[in-house]
């Protein structure tokens, strides 16, 4: 077998496994639609009381999940007030907890910690009333 051959025999098999790491990759449940450096995304904590952000090697913002651990009320801005209460949660065992798309972070006025929903609207990041799924 002439060197030319080997070469592209290797070049092929390395291709062929590569294509097979994907496809499994893909079809796993850690499979987010983006690349990352790390199957694990890094958090980035702020000063604010439970308030961290998932970002991937770039800095750009990952949405993760949270879950209510109390009774929890969503608001349409940072600055909660009764007037722009959204929606209320009641207190649930874990396994019927509300779960929760967070899109980004936010600050109301005073500078208490938020999470940006998916939809636009905005829930506490206080650590006694919400948690990442899988913590």
């Amino acid at each position: 077998m002439s060197v030319w051959t080997k070469g592209i025999l290797s070049i092929m098999v390395a291709a062929s496994v590569g294509f097979g790491w994907n496809y499994v990759w893909t079809k796993s449940n850690h499979y987010t639609g983006r690349l990352y450096e790390s199957s694990t995304l890094t958090a980035e904590a702020d000063g604010a009381r439970g308030l961290s952000l998932r970002t991937d090697k770039n800095g750009d913002a990952a949405p993760f999940k949270v879950y209510a651990k109390q009774k929890l009320y969503r608001y349409a801005q940072p600055t909660f007030t009764d007037s722009q209460r959204v929606q209320v949660y009641p207190q649930e065992v874990k396994a019927h907890a509300p779960v929760f798309t967070v899109v980004g972070k936010a600050q109301s006025s005073n500078g208490v910690a938020r999470y940006k929903l998916h939809d636009g609207t905005y829930i506490t990041a206080d650590r006694q009333y919400v948690q990442a799924v899988g913590e």
